[in-house]
């Protein structure tokens, strides 16, 4: 197990910050601590930058975490595992790169399959693609890892 694996657990939630040294929330991420969550200020979260960077703190209230210990860094899960899909249509892209994330797949390719009735192309890939991060960087809070999965195009 981790070193920080407990602590991380321990936390009320976990948030992705752009630095963990100096944590501050995102609009949507604070909304969601305050609104859905219903945290208190002085409720511990772990503030972590998907890289594997990741800090205790405490939340102030607003888009405001005070770090309550050092910053700490873990190394990148080896080896690397990756999986490959064709999505499908419907959610089912959306949730299989939610339980991918959850087993701990570090890279997640999606494929265009010759008989798939799915096409993403341009702009619909585009987003589609993004749709998919977001959905790696949420789960990825949620069963409180410090790495985000990579979540790539078909490869050509």
């Amino acid at each position: 197990m981790n070193p920080g694996a407990a602590e991380r657990r321990a936390a009320a939630a976990q948030v992705l910050v752009d630095d963990p040294t100096r944590p501050e929330l995102a609009v949507a991420d604070a909304h969601h601590i305050e609104r859905v969550l219903r945290l208190r200020a002085g409720e511990a979260v772990v503030a972590f930058d998907g890289r594997g960077g990741w800090a205790p703190c405490r939340y102030a209230g607003g888009r405001r975490l005070d770090p309550t210990g050092p910053a700490a860094r873990e190394p990148c899960p080896s080896p690397a595992l990756t999986v490959a899909f064709a999505p499908v249509k419907g959610e089912r892209p959306e949730w299989v790169v939610q339980k991918l994330t959850e087993l701990g797949v570090d890279r997640i390719v999606v494929v265009a399959a010759a008989r798939s009735v799915v096409r993403w192309n341009g702009e619909r890939e585009r987003s589609a693609m993004d749709r998919l991060r977001r959905v790696a960087a949420e789960a990825a809070a949620q069963c409180r890892r410090v790495w985000i999965p990579q979540v790539c195009p078909r490869p050509w």
